[in-house]
């Protein structure tokens, strides 16, 4: 069996020329520049593409920062912490109602999961002999959105809350009487700051701690009478309350044990914060 193979010259038209070296050289040249110019249409095409991208992510960014400098300084004036980031913060109060705003459900998130670090922390320090059952509860109890929804009320911060009018976590009537309508959301603001503070702190959980423990209000009781009935002693207490704005205080009634006492001025004091709407 024979075998054809073709010459290198076979079937090339006799009028072809090899290129000269000038020709190569041009050529060569030719196909750099355009070469160059395709670089730089992909270029200027992507960098186009990532200006949109980050000029969009600044736009909705930029949504968020349209609180009043009041605002900020009240809030800032009741966490006592001043944002270097002032956009977490405005971020930390809007709820997902303001569809053209970033909303707080991110921070939120990390929120709640830094205030139960921290509190769990407290407590595991605080008695090494706690099993961890008697930690899970003392974690909730700490952290449990009624307690967190009360603090939300008393420092005052559903005021700066960001909703539209059917979200409003707290509505007045006509006569002046504040109700709470929706609990959850002054809970979740009280996460979303402490997600947004410990974002600003650059994730420092022990700063975070100092700051969020005075959260949670310092109780001081006062035994102010004792006094004895036919039967038994009797004893008053008061507590007291240190708030942002001052310091609140409520007597109790009589009552035959110092715990009883203390309840009863606890009980009194809390009733006396729903008549008067702060709850």
């Amino acid at each position: 069996m024979k075998h054809h193979f073709t010459q290198l010259g076979d079937g090339v038209s006799d009028d072809f020329k090899p290129a000269s070296n000038f020709e190569v050289v041009v050529a060569t040249v030719v196909l750099a520049l355009l070469l160059q110019i395709f670089w730089r249409c992909c270029r200027s095409f992507y960098l186009n593409r990532v200006k949109k991208y980050i000029s969009s992510f600044s736009s909705s960014s930029s949504a968020v920062s349209s609180l009043e400098p009041s605002t900020i300084a009240a809030v800032e004036e009741i966490l006592n912490y001043t944002f270097k980031d002032k956009r977490l913060l405005e971020e930390a109060l809007t709820h997902s109602s303001c569809r053209e705003s970033i909303s707080y459900d991110r921070l939120e998130f990390l929120g709640d999961a830094a205030l139960g670090l921290m509190v769990a922390t407290y407590f595991f320090r605080l008695e090494p002999k706690l099993n961890s059952d008697r930690l899970s509860r003392l974690r909730e109890k700490s952290v449990r959105n009624e307690r967190l929804t009360y603090v939300a009320a008393r420092l005052g911060l559903y005021l700066y809350v960001r909703t539209n009018d059917t979200a409003k976590p707290i509505v007045e009537d006509d006569h002046g009487n504040l109700t709470i309508r929706s609990p959850y959301i002054l809970a979740d603001i009280v996460e979303a700051l402490a997600g947004a503070v410990y974002v600003d702190l650059d994730f420092d959980s022990a700063k975070l701690w100092t700051i969020f423990k005075d959260g949670n209000p310092d109780y001081t009781y006062r035994l102010v009478k004792e006094g004895r009935s036919q039967h038994e002693s009797t004893m008053t207490s008061t507590v007291e309350i240190k708030t942002h704005t001052g310091v609140l205080r409520q007597e109790g009634d009589e009552k035959s044990t110092e715990k009883d006492a203390r309840n009863s001025a606890a009980y009194r004091l809390l009733r006396s914060l729903h008549q008067s709407s702060v709850m």
